[in-house]
C-alpha cells in the first residue's frame, strides 16, 4: 500500500523546529505511519511498537512524501518514506492483531 504525506508549512511542529529553516520532525512523519498502518487494517490492528526506524534524510514543508507499507508478518509491516529525491525514512512496525 503506498499513501502521498505532505506536511504543510502552516503544520504546529514546524514553528520550532528549526526557525527560518524549518524541517518536519520525525516524530511527525512517524505519526502518519502510525495512522495509516491502523487504517489500512480497519481498526483490526493497533501498532505496538516500532523496533527499528532510520531517518536517511530530512523532509522540507510542502515536500511529497510516498509511505509504503509491506506486509512482513501478520503482525509486522516495514515501510518507506521516500521524496522524489532520496530515501528518507525506513523502519518496522509491530502489530497487535485483534479478533473481530
Amino acid at each position: 500500500m503506498n499513501e502521498i504525506i505532505c506536511i504543510r508549512a502552516s503544520h504546529p511542529s514546524l514553528s520550532g523546529h528549526f526557525p527560518g529553516n524549518p524541517l518536519v520532525p520525525g516524530v511527525v512523519l512517524l505519526s502518519h505511519v502510525i495512522d495509516t498502518a491502523e487504517r489500512l487494517y480497519e481498526g483490526k490492528v493497533k501498532v505496538i511498537g516500532m523496533p527499528a526506524v532510520k531517518f536517511l534524510a530530512p523532509v522540507r514543508p510542502e515536500k511529497e512524501v510516498v509511505l509504503s507499507l509491506l506486509p512482513v508478518a501478520p503482525d509486522s509491516l516495514r515501510f518507506e518514506c521516500r521524496t522524489e529525491a532520496s530515501l528518507v525514512a525506513t523502519g518496522s512496525i509491530e502489530l497487535a492483531v485483534f479478533d473481530r
